[in-house]
């Protein structure tokens, strides 16, 4: 059971490294001045640029499946070990 929780520990550390490399890589920042934003919007804006963020949804879907699937891993495990009497 030990060596199912280092697996499980490696896979975790191993998908937040991949997770924040993807995140980091595919992620863009766009500086807008506030007069050509205006155009664009039907709001007007006080402030001289706006940083505009985009990442794909693929990169947060990816994340968050990942951490659910590596909980749903370590929640089984628990049972496992409790319904077998090894806790």
């Amino acid at each position: 059971m030990k060596q199912f929780y280092i697996a499980l520990v490696t896979l975790a550390v191993m998908h937040s490294l991949v997770s924040f490399g993807a995140y980091r890589v595919f992620t863009t920042q766009e500086v807008v001045p506030s007069s050509e934003l205006e155009k664009r919007t039907e709001f007007s804006v006080s402030q001289t640029r706006i940083v505009i963020v985009s990442r794909p949804a693929v990169i947060v879907w990816y994340m968050w499946s990942g951490y659910i699937g590596l909980a749903a891993a370590f929640l089984c495990a628990i049972y496992d070990a409790i319904r077998n009497g090894h806790y």
